[in-house]
């Protein structure tokens, strides 16, 4: 098992059904850190944003990937 420091950075994109678990559950990690959210409905998106506010939300994955580091 790999002795990491450091949290692991996740970005979770879409919100579906599936990838509202996938935030539930990113976030209660003990390690790991929600650093960004990604989805096209702006609707969902602003959901994600009031549940997780210290992770940003963006509209594409090609925003995201500009403007955070993920592993």
């Amino acid at each position: 098992m790999s002795d990491r420091s450091e949290a692991l950075s996740v970005c979770v994109a879409g919100l579906g059904v599936m990838g509202g678990y996938h935030l539930r559950v990113v976030d209660s990690l003990p390690g790991v850190e929600l650093v960004a959210v990604v989805e096209p409905n702006p609707e969902r998106r602003q959901s994600a944003l009031e549940l997780y506010p210290r992770a940003p939300s963006f509209r594409r994955i090609e925003e995201a990937l500009a403007a955070t580091q993920f592993d």
